[in-house]
């Protein structure tokens, strides 16, 4: 039997997750993070477990969001590469895309009035994940211009 999704986003996730943000921004309290993402973690499914280390991050990352977003983008893993076949290749990263889960979840929902900088970090997202999950609020919110970004993307 396969396991959960939910352990796409382990125990090991919310410290990783931590240090990269760290790295990118020293003034990230790694130790308060930690404390708010872990009370019940194990005991949620893979999209709470997105939701609760993405809230997390909305409280110890930088208020403004242009600038927060800019962070997690410094923060995350060089971009995949692409396989013999054209597809996207993690190399020999020890960890799942879903990593980014929780970038996606926060970029849809603190980006939206933010759109240039949201669009920028959703970019940079989709070399390392989907942004399926962050792109719909824009596509709702901000119809005509998300739309002439994936026609522009869509040649990237």
């Amino acid at each position: 039997m396969a396991e959960p999704l939910k352990y796409l986003l382990n125990d090991t996730v919310p410290p990783r997750i931590a240090a990269m943000v760290r790295r990118a921004w020293r003034k990230f309290d790694t130790t308060a993070f930690l404390q708010q993402v872990e009370p019940g973690y194990e005991s949620l499914e893979l999209m709470a477990r997105g939701q609760r280390i993405a809230q997390a991050l909305q409280a110890h990352l930088p208020q403004h969001v242009p600038r927060a977003l800019g962070v997690l983008v410094d923060s995350m893993d060089p971009p995949m590469g692409l396989d013999a076949a054209g597809e996207p290749d993690a190399g020999d990263r020890p960890y799942s895309a879903f990593l980014y889960l929780p970038h996606s979840i926060y970029i849809g929902t603190h980006g939206l009035p933010h759109f240039e900088a949201a669009m920028a970090a959703q970019h940079a997202l989709t070399q390392r994940f989907t942004a399926e999950f962050c792109i719909r609020p824009y596509l709702l919110h901000h119809q005509q211009a998300t739309l002439a970004r994936l026609r522009d993307w869509a040649q990237d």
